[in-house]
């Protein structure tokens, strides 16, 4: 039998997906906001201070089973990833 393999993503009351895009290989980012930019999901890159709300992106693999990366981006404002694009290899988040 063969062995499933899980990823946790602990979500609190805190975070929100606003939004999530397939890129050409399948692979699944989510964009949203959170207000514990410091402490969300696994080692956290953070760029900018965090402040009350930041925006944060996920990058999973196509079949859900890695984190391939996940941001922070914050600043002492509010700030929320409203949508997610990919574009010539590039990730574009508006918000």
């Amino acid at each position: 039998m063969a062995q499933r393999q899980e990823i946790l993503l602990e979500v609190l009351a805190l975070d929100i997906m606003m939004y999530l895009k397939l890129d050409d290989y399948g692979n699944v980012y989510v964009v949203g906001m959170t207000e514990d930019g410091n402490n969300f999901g696994i080692f956290p890159h953070v760029f900018g201070n965090p402040g009350q709300k930041d925006v944060f992106l996920i990058k999973l693999n196509n079949s859900l089973t890695s984190i391939l990366y996940n941001d922070v981006f914050a600043s002492p404002n509010n700030d929320v990833g409203y949508a997610v694009d990919i574009k010539n290899g590039r990730v574009l988040i508006t918000g």
